[in-house]
């Protein structure tokens, strides 16, 4: 709810104390939520209901202010996120789109999903940009 009225967020740079933000917590995909939630100063829920594109811009731009420890979380999360409910869908509609086997699709790494998506994105938008040119015809 909160985080569909968000337009942007700014983050810090990682303080130590922020890799003690996440103590304890069990699901590493939940702790990378808090220390983003911690480095926007906002609640965990804006960063748990963005967008998955949203979100992985937001990892994608966040790394280097994480400095080297925060390189090797950026790692666990995107690991704990390919393992995720959310990243079965998209193993899914990639292998689909692609004609790639589920069971080769699910060895992929995360960035190879990521490399598909912003492929993909550039092809609509050109078809978007295609289909604008032919309709003020």
């Amino acid at each position: 709810m909160m985080a569909s009225n968000t337009k942007k967020l700014t983050l810090r740079r990682m303080k130590a104390g922020d890799t003690l933000v996440a103590e304890g917590e069990e699901s590493e995909a939940r702790a990378g939520f808090k220390l983003y939630a911690a480095l926007a100063g906002v609640p965990f829920e804006v960063i748990a209901d963005l967008d998955l594109d949203d979100f992985m811009t937001l990892v994608e731009k966040a790394a280097p202010l994480m400095g080297k420890s925060g390189a090797g979380m950026l790692e666990d999360l995107k690991k704990a996120l390919a393992k995720s409910v959310a990243w079965r869908d998209v193993i899914l509609q990639t292998a689909r789109a692609t004609g790639t086997p589920v069971k080769d699709a699910e060895e992929w790494e995360v960035d190879d999903f990521l490399a598909y998506s912003e492929s993909a994105a550039r092809v609509v938008r050109a078809e978007n940009r295609s289909s604008k040119g032919q309709g003020s015809r």
